[in-house]
């Protein structure tokens, strides 16, 4: 198993100065603890049911991020891996550092990565974690970023990060209008029940706010690309329910919310099999200005 990498010198520890923003922290950040326990315990019992769940943004994910043979990469809420590996296979001669808060997934991420010795995980809060200045050619994180508290000072500390012209590529929810998935569960199981955070109480927001953080953090050459891709949530309607009470944090006792629940995924079980809610995210790229 590669060896985590080395603690930061004492002037790299510092906490930079609150960097202001005219985005508003949305509440349910305030959630981003649970990703230490039971989110993070949920996301490491279900590891392929995710993966298979979000496999279909993979490709184009990957295709943007622009990863060199020899590039340092860091690859931000790295949950069990998948996308860490996939990374590492882009630079076989360069190295990824997978960074996730919980200890549960990156568990299973060491499992699966033991043949890969260009790749290592530490847990930590990338948000608040003293990263080498200038250490990586590619910053990459697939849903990771949007659970920051306070996304401008995150952004700004991921900006330094990064050497002059390096690339940060990240996917980031749309907003809960454009998220079948998100409505089916918040609409039978409650207010938020999806787990869908952002930096405003409706998803990232949009455009507008991602490019004011990245532009008042450093960065440049922003650009937009909508994807959107149904998520598969089960072979059928009783495994994806079992799924989605399982990811959730409330299991419907409420007989009226599991029916709810139940219909509205059996509504949307293909005839040749299968469970796909609709989805829409942003895939976003920016330079190091």
């Amino acid at each position: 198993m590669p060896a985590e990498p080395p603690e930061m010198q004492p002037s790299e520890r510092s906490d930079p100065t609150m960097i202001q923003s005219r985005t508003t922290v949305s509440p349910s950040c305030a959630g981003m603890a649970s990703w230490t326990d039971r989110l993070g315990e949920v996301w490491a019992v279900h590891q392929p049911r995710f993966d298979r769940m979000l496999a279909r943004y993979n490709g184009a994910f990957l295709a943007m991020t622009g990863i060199s043979r020899t590039d340092q990469v860091l690859d931000i809420g790295c949950g069990t891996g998948t996308l860490t590996r996939a990374a590492a296979e882009l630079a076989p001669s360069g190295r990824v550092l997978g960074i996730d808060l919980s200890p549960a997934v990156l568990a299973v991420a060491r499992k699966h990565t033991r043949r890969q010795s260009n790749v290592s995980y530490l847990q930590a809060d990338a948000e608040s974690y003293p990263l080498r200045a200038q250490a990586y050619q590619a910053i990459i994180s697939r849903f990771g970023t949007m659970y920051f508290r306070q996304p401008a000072t995150a952004f700004h500390r991921i900006g330094q990060a990064l050497q002059d012209a390096g690339q940060l590529t990240m996917l980031v929810w749309q907003t809960r209008d454009r998220n079948e998935w998100v409505r089916v569960i918040d609409d039978s199981l409650g207010p938020r029940a999806s787990h869908m955070f952002g930096w405003t109480d409706d998803g990232t927001g949009g455009p507008e706010v991602i490019d004011d953080l990245l532009a008042n953090a450093g960065f440049d050459r922003i650009a937009f690309t909508d994807v959107r891709q149904p998520l598969f949530l089960g072979v059928d309607a009783e495994e994806a329910d079992m799924f989605v009470r399982a990811v959730v944090s409330r299991d419907p006792h409420d007989r009226r919310q599991q029916d709810e629940l139940r219909a509205a995924l059996t509504a949307r079980q293909l005839v040749s099999g299968g469970v796909l809610l609709n989805s829409a995210a942003w895939l976003v790229t920016a330079r190091k200005a």
